[in-house]
């Protein structure tokens, strides 16, 4: 129960407040729109397919008809996921054959460890749901897997089924359809074209069912979001998604990446029958990761948030502790693990409060007051039906501006139609009054783009604060407010 509760407790401690980086405002600016029968985006009357967790956004979209305060509900439900997850691992970890409950304690130990739950975990961000998420669909796919006895299809059926919602939570997610086939396959049991046929029209109901509804409401079915971040062809060099995953790997699982290395050697010393059966068995928790990472460093020319991508993808490696478990001394193992669970819990703490924490704590006093502010002081400016161009943060701006102020998003989530296009080209290409620049530095990149564009402008606020990034490290940042001449 202690090491259920520790994100619950480190975030009482560093960052009680923390809701999330600014996507948090960018669902809560499409939920807003919505309960207002707006339509699915952050402009009145724009359909707009932004959110990449568009189960996230529905669920909240009810639960704001019911309340004002789902922001802080949905904080609480992520703390809580977060939670789950652990539980999750510790469930999982039994399911694997570990013997006694020491080696799931401390499979549960590895995962309360980790310094990217304890971020994420309380956060109005669908990570954490979908890392408890990820966890409690691969404990129900070992349950069923072990039933040898008769094909249970109902039971693939729902399985297939959650693993199709899990897509609706965290489209990359998806990846693990065809590695629960593939772990089918090579478990080598009984009735294995039956258990793949039911797990994949599960799976193909709810994801065709969502698929219609998303085409006919907006003529895709992939967000706007994933044309903005990814990259149209393969990036074969990847170096910074690469470091991306090292650190994250690195501070957040490597205790369980330590026991992982442990497997090969283990392989080489005990191969026979009963091993490769185990290997086998534990093959999806094997690939999944892997898949994820692979994904992220052929489309993604880089991760704005590398640890709440990743959480669901990597949320399940300390459950390999119970394969090495079974062919190693397991007192002796045992207290291996847990004394690297205790190194890592230890350096992530360190982390958490001198790096993470300050971070984090200053990002609603620091930058949400400083976008409201500027959304403010917008609102007092523009007149009737004005746009404004943002560059790069529009979640706060689109939650505290105007409903009769448009949003025009120089990212392209929300504009979809300036995906790809330069800065200069944009400001060429769009016509608004007003221009905010969120993050900005003594460079003045937005201005610069300005001028090359032959715009006239003039600055008309500006507020400086921390900035809210982890690789900034609360280095000072600038929201500006331009006001853009006639032309």
């Amino acid at each position: 129960m202690l090491l259920c509760c520790s994100p619950a407790i480190l975030r009482w401690i560093v960052a009680p407040d923390y809701p999330g980086t600014d996507d948090a405002f960018i669902h809560a600016a499409i939920i807003e729109n919505i309960h207002e029968g707006a339509g699915w985006g952050v402009n009145a009357g724009d359909r707009v397919f932004m959110t990449t967790s568009p189960l996230f956004t529905a669920g909240f979209v009810c639960l704001r008809a019911c309340t004002h305060a789902y922001m802080e509900i949905g904080m609480a439900l992520s703390l809580l996921a977060g939670m789950a997850a652990i539980a999750g691992v510790y469930t999982l970890t039994r399911l694997l054959g570990a013997r006694g409950s020491i080696v799931p304690l401390a499979a549960g130990a590895l995962t309360a460890a980790n310094l990217h739950l304890w971020r994420w975990s309380g956060a109005f961000i669908e990570a954490s749901f979908a890392a408890a998420a990820v966890i409690w669909v691969l404990c129900l796919y070992y349950f069923l897997v072990e039933r040898t006895k008769h094909p249970a299809a109902a039971g693939w059926l729902l399985l297939g089924s959650a693993c199709g919602l899990l897509v609706l939570l965290r489209p990359e997610a998806g990846l693990l359809i065809p590695v629960l086939c593939a772990g089918i396959i090579t478990a080598k049991r009984p009735h294995v074209r039956t258990r793949v046929a039911a797990l994949a029209s599960g799976a193909a109901f709810v994801l065709l069912a969502a698929g219609l509804a998303l085409f006919m409401n907006f003529g895709d079915v992939l967000p706007s979001t994933f044309f903005a971040k990814s990259e149209y062809g393969v990036l074969w060099i990847n170096t910074r998604v690469w470091t991306q995953l090292g650190s994250v790997i690195t501070t957040g699982y490597g205790g369980a990446a330590l026991c992982a290395s442990v497997v090969p050697v283990l392989l080489w010393r005990r191969s026979n029958a009963a091993t490769r059966e185990r290997l086998r068995l534990v093959l999806p928790l094997l690939l999944f990761p892997l898949a994820g990472c692979v994904f992220y460093s052929l489309k993604l020319p880089s991760l704005q948030s590398a640890g709440r991508y990743t959480l669901p993808f990597l949320i399940s490696a300390p459950s390999l502790v119970a394969l090495t478990s079974q062919f190693a001394n397991q007192r002796l193992w045992t207290r291996l693990v847990l004394c690297v669970a205790g190194v890592q819990f230890a350096a992530a703490l360190w982390l958490h409060v001198s790096t993470t924490g300050p971070v984090l704590r200053t990002m609603r006093s620091g930058y949400v007051e400083a976008m409201r502010a500027c959304a403010g002081e917008l609102n007092r400016r523009a007149f009737h039906n004005d746009s404004v161009l943002v560059y790069m943060d529009i979640g706060v701006i689109s939650l505290e501006r105007r409903p009769d102020i448009r949003i025009v998003d120089a990212a392209g989530l929300a504009s979809p139609w300036l995906q790809n296009l330069e800065l200069s080209n944009i400001f060429s290409t769009t016509s608004t009054r007003f221009v905010i620049e969120s993050l900005g530095t003594e460079d003045r990149y937005v201005e610069k783009h300005m001028a090359a564009a032959g715009v006239r402008y003039r600055e008309v606020w500006s507020r400086s604060f921390p900035s809210p990034a982890l690789e900034g490290r609360g280095a000072p940042v600038t929201v500006r407010l331009f006001e853009i001449a006639a032309k």
